[in-house]
Parts: structure tokens; sequence; C-alpha cells
């Protein structure tokens, strides 16, 4: 009897034993089927990134490419007519668009935040502008100067139109007739920012 009980006792130790070792096992399959899984989804994410990259990097070239054109069509504008046109960096000049209406002329359009009016800078062999139907008052007539890059003096005409709702800077160089035309929105704009402007304008000449 005693024989058949420690049998039994060693064959149950013995089961148990296997049980053990095979859930052991079982959890060190698992553990690493979870290990492998997780080394899968961070190699999925590396290989995800490293395809992104050429793709961020191909745009990044694109911008800068179509960045440079804008710039180089820029600098062609601005000195289409052989010599510089540049508008000063005043924060109330907003909407720059350049164009140009003839082979040896140039326009430039703008807003005036503190006109609060559109303006037009045209630059031509001839004039472009048509001011036949404007009545300007004689006695608002001033006379302003500047100095372009290269030291000459040039004499600015400043003319405001009877109803004080336009007014205009005009002055020649180089064979060329500039005129400033400018919408005054009320009776307290700031209108000497237009001779300034155009002093601006004459200060880049000669560059």
């Amino acid at each position: 009897m005693k024989k058949k009980i420690g049998l039994s006792m060693l064959l149950l130790s013995v089961f148990l034993t296997a049980c053990s070792s095979g859930r052991a096992d079982t959890e060190s399959a698992v553990e690493a089927a979870t290990q492998n899984e997780s080394d899968m989804k961070q190699v999925a994410v590396q290989e995800t990134i490293m395809q992104n990259e050429p793709d961020s990097e191909q745009a990044a070239e694109q911008e800068n490419i179509t960045q440079n054109e804008s710039d180089l069509e820029q600098v062609a504008q601005e000195r289409a007519l052989g010599f510089p046109v540049l508008l000063p960096g005043f924060d109330w000049i907003k909407n720059v668009e350049y164009s140009q209406p003839g082979e040896d002329s140039l326009r430039i359009d703008y807003y005036d935040e503190s006109l609060g009016g559109d303006c037009i800078l045209t630059a031509g062999r001839e004039s472009i502008l048509d001011l036949s139907d404007t009545a300007f008052d004689e006695s608002e007539e001033e006379t302003w100067m500047g100095d372009t890059a290269s030291g000459q003096t040039v004499y600015i005409k400043v003319q405001h139109s009877a109803d004080g709702k336009v007014m205009t800077a005009s002055w020649e160089y180089m064979d060329y007739q500039f005129v400033l035309l400018a919408n005054v929105s009320n009776d307290t704009a700031d209108t000497n920012m237009v001779p300034k402007t155009a002093r601006s304008v004459i200060g880049g000449l000669g560059l």
C-alpha cells in the first residue's frame, strides 16, 4: 500500500513539473511573439519615415526653386527699363503688382494704407496716364526734390486735384517720364506720403 502511494506521489510530481515547464515554454513563446511583433512595427515605422524623407526634401527643393524663379521674375520686372524702379519698403504699401504696358514703359499698381486708396506709378518715354479730365488746383502745386543713387538731383512736381480726391507726383529721369497717381480717401489723409514715396523711388535710380 505504501509503495502505491509513493508511486502515485512520484507520478503527480512528474506531471506537475511537466505542466510547469510547458506553461513556462508557452509564456516564453508568447513573449517572443509579442517582441517580434513590436520589432516589426518599429521597422515599418522607420521604413515609412525613410520613404517620407525624400518627399519632404523634394518638396523643400521645389519650394526653393519656385521662390528663386519668383525672385528672378521680380528683379526682371523691376529692371524692365534697364534700371531699377523700386517702391520703398514702407509697411503701408501693399499689394504691389508690376506690368509693362509697352516695350519702353513700366506700371506699378499698389495700395497705400496711409492714404486709404489705390496708387499707380508709371514710367515711359511718353506719358502713359491720361489726366486730361482731371482739374488740378494750381494754388496747391508743390515742388519737392530727390537725389538719385548717383547724386543727381531730380525735381518733383506735386499736384492736387480741385476736389482733393487725386494727387500726382511727376518727374523726369533719363528721357523717361514718371508719374505717381494717388487716390486720396479723405481730407485727413497724410498726402505727404506721395512725394515721399516719389523721393524713395528716385533714390533707387542709378543703382
